[in-house]
């Protein structure tokens, strides 16, 4: 269950990191 948890947040992070979002003009949200 642990390691299932750890790939939850390992995606989500790379999803709010990393990910092309439209509503910033198609730019990660770090930037």
């Amino acid at each position: 269950m642990e390691q299932v948890r750890k790939i939850i947040v390992e995606w989500l992070e790379m999803y709010n990191t990393e990910r092309l979002h439209e509503e910033l003009n198609n730019m990660p949200p770090i930037e």
